[in-house]
């Protein structure tokens, strides 16, 4: 039996309905892949609508009136040019920074900056601005990516959605 399941800092996401007998399925690490593309293009669209879209959690709070005065004024870290507009998004570093890793059993997305995890989980003085959740639609087109591999390796789960 193959259990799937998503998990964003220990907290499992999604699992319900994807419990199935799946030892007729020879490679999982394709539906994995796809997953993972999935739950990127989730994450990549919470930094582009500086999280106004987050399902799971509050909206990302606006940026420290400080930050944004250093930020018009170019003092510091913010005296260079933003690589992309928007809350997070300053040297790109934390959204290019991650690191994907598939196999048959499972499928891992980290993102490598060492402050990813203040920003995830909020910490110290930085607001929580949540860079990784699963919304209902992205769950249902994991869902669907699991049920298309199904019945495309074994064709016995019925209709496709």
């Amino acid at each position: 039996m193959v259990v799937v399941n998503f998990k964003v800092q220990g907290q499992t996401q999604v699992a319900k309905g994807l419990r199935l007998l799946a030892a007729e399925i020879p490679k999982l690490s394709e539906f994995f892949a796809e997953a993972l593309d999935i739950v990127t293009a989730r994450s990549d669209s919470l930094f582009a609508m500086a999280g106004s879209n987050v399902f799971r959690a509050n909206t990302w709070p606006p940026l420290a009136p400080k930050t944004v005065k250093a930020r018009e004024r170019g003092w510091g870290y913010y005296r260079n040019t933003p690589s992309r507009p928007g809350v997070l998004r300053w040297t790109g570093n934390l959204q290019e920074n991650k690191e994907r890793h598939v196999s048959d059993s499972g499928g891992r997305l980290t993102y490598r900056a060492p402050y990813a995890i203040y920003h995830q989980e909020g910490g110290g003085k930085l607001p929580r601005r949540v860079i990784v959740d699963l919304s209902d639609e992205t769950g249902m087109q994991i869902v669907k990516a699991l049920q298309v591999k199904i019945n495309r390796d074994i064709g016995i789960f019925g209709r496709q959605v």
